[in-house]
């Protein structure tokens, strides 16, 4: 992109101690034919090689280091950073394939087109550890229709009209934002091409983040108050 140019797309990539993977991460992002775009990399605090790999790309992205504080905060340090009319999520394990980003623009730039475009998703074992993984953790061996972060393409404004994630939650942050999204009466699609692929690797925020799933109870249950207080207001306006 130009200095000085409109940014039309911004992508955010949150990592963690990511060395093993994000390099694979990033060129995924650069390599999609979208102009205009920008690829903020948002680092919470990596003790590990993380920081050098991203500072080869030097002016291809934008790397802001802070301090460790979790994946809600780091998140949202990307939001507020970013430029572009549309958005999008990248986890720092996974990748996309090519077009993404194009198809997803031409869907919203439909009339009538959804708030929101998602694609599918498959899941892989990462190779090097495939055969130890099988016996630990069951994946789909279809593709499945996407409702995640990193399949999302949104207008940044109608993002902004959601709010931010929930830097309170240390799990389950993007299924409290998707509901809020829906209880706003947001729309959505998800496209039937697979665009994301997602690497089970057994270091996996979901995975290690297990003692913290109480917080997709707590993510359900506020859901239920949205819409139990919404049938409340409803029944007082008629």
């Amino acid at each position: 992109m130009k200095k000085g140019e409109e940014v039309l797309l911004s992508t955010v990539i949150p990592v963690y101690n990511g060395a093993s993977y994000i390099g694979e991460a990033i060129d995924s992002v650069l390599s999609q034919d979208t102009m205009r775009s920008e690829l903020i990399v948002v680092d919470d605090g990596s003790t590990d090689d993380t920081p050098f790999i991203a500072a080869q790309y030097g002016s291809r992205l934008r790397c802001i280091r802070k301090v460790h504080s979790g994946i809600s905060e780091t998140m949202n340090r990307g939001v507020q950073e970013a430029k572009g009319e549309y958005l999008a999520f990248l986890d720092a394990d996974d990748y996309w394939l090519p077009g993404k980003l194009k198809v997803q623009l031409e869907v919203l730039r439909q009339k009538p087109s959804p708030d929101m475009v998602f694609t599918s998703l498959e899941q892989f074992f990462t190779p090097e550890k495939e055969e130890e993984l099988k016996g630990r953790y069951k994946i789909p061996l279809a593709p499945e229709q996407g409702i995640h972060s990193g399949t999302l393409l949104i207008r940044r404004s109608l993002f902004l009209k959601v709010g931010l994630f929930d830097e309170s939650l240390k799990t389950g942050q993007f299924n409290d934002w998707f509901m809020r999204a829906k209880h706003l009466g947001l729309t959505h699609r998800v496209l039937q091409e697979v665009f994301y692929r997602r690497r089970i690797h057994g270091g996996n925020h979901g995975i290690v983040s297990r003692e913290h799933s109480a917080d997709y109870l707590r993510v359900l249950r506020d859901h239920l108050k949205r819409n139990r207080e919404s049938r409340s207001q409803s029944g007082k306006n008629i």
